[in-house]
């Protein structure tokens, strides 16, 4: 009996199997998977035809029925490369501030860096 080798889809660092990746819907459709994971099922679903198809089913059944649920269907996303985008999008935002407060660490860092220098390169030579 051969084993069934699973299916994976190369995302960003990690090798993400097909099931893991459908088991994954509903989170990542409800909007409650951590940004960096909701990210993998994004890469997977888009470079997964298998998955896209599952996930476009899975999608468009849930759409219906919060469509039913909503006060304001109208809002809602029912085009399934405009969900993901937004998905991706939102990833990208998070990055973009992330690199952000990093460069605005190491600046502060270097500013106060210099400061000190200063400080002891006059009380050295004796400048003040």
């Amino acid at each position: 009996m051969k084993k069934e080798k699973k299916k994976t889809v190369p995302t960003l660092k990690h090798n993400m199997d097909c099931a893991t990746c459908q088991k994954s819907f509903t989170p990542y459709y409800e909007g409650t998977m951590e940004l960096k994971a909701e990210h993998e099922v994004s890469k997977h679903i888009m470079n997964c035809r298998e998955c896209k198809d599952e996930f476009e089913a899975f999608f468009m059944f849930s759409s219906a029925f919060k469509m039913l649920n909503s006060d304001d269907p109208a809002n809602m996303i029912y085009d399934i490369n405009k969900y993901i985008a937004k998905k991706e999008e939102r990833h990208k935002n998070y990055i973009r501030q992330k690199t952000t407060i990093l460069v605005e660490i190491v600046l502060i860092g270097l500013i106060v860096g210099a400061f000190i220098v200063f400080l002891f390169y006059e009380d050295f030579w004796g400048l003040m």
